[in-house]
């Protein structure tokens, strides 16, 4: 496969991922509330990663203290994000 054709499907299959993400904690939203439903979407994600993380030799979580602090924020702020949504 070519590099454009991959990158015209990872692009179709993130668009899809992203719609369905936002219909389906609207659904919860509904159904729980929007704490819960962040609770269930992002806590579900970590578990997910945590898991690939721990297959895959633990990957380099030593380095988080050479990043900048800010930059740790991005969780906070993607919870901002979807909260305001």
């Amino acid at each position: 496969m070519t590099a454009p054709v991959f990158l015209i499907l990872l692009a179709v299959l993130g668009g899809i991922a992203g719609t369905l993400q936002a219909h389906f904690m609207g659904v919860m939203d509904n159904s729980l509330g929007t704490m819960e439903s962040m609770f269930i979407t992002y806590g579900g994600g970590g578990l997910v990663i945590g898991l690939a993380m721990l297959l895959a030799g633990g990957g380099n979580l030593s380095g988080w203290p050479t990043v900048p602090w800010y930059v740790l924020t991005a969780g906070i702020l993607g919870l901002i994000v979807v909260g305001t949504l």
